[in-house]
């Protein structure tokens, strides 16, 4: 039964790389907010190929302290936040 969870698993990620391939065009908005600390070079050479791969995505990087971006994905003004320290669940 376990073995078959998982290959069932595996079977569904499978079959949705067409549907992502097929999306490679796809655009939109993208609010991402990120705390001072992650927003280094390495963390925006990242975002810059994302841009290039997706031209069609516009983003919007916010940067603030991690429970403001919390605070701000609850509300639902960002797409993923990018933040340190632990979290309350």
């Amino acid at each position: 039964m376990i073995f078959y969870e998982h290959a069932a698993s595996i079977n569904k990620r499978v079959k949705a790389i067409p549907a992502v391939r097929e999306a490679e065009n796809f655009g939109g908005k993208l609010a991402i907010g990120v705390v001072e600390t992650l927003a280094s070079n390495k963390f925006m050479n990242i975002l810059s190929d994302f841009q290039k791969q997706h031209p069609n995505v516009s983003i919007s990087l916010i940067t603030g302290t991690s429970p403001k971006l919390l605070e701000m994905i609850q509300k639902y003004k960002l797409d993923a936040p990018f933040i340190t320290g632990q979290t309350k669940n």
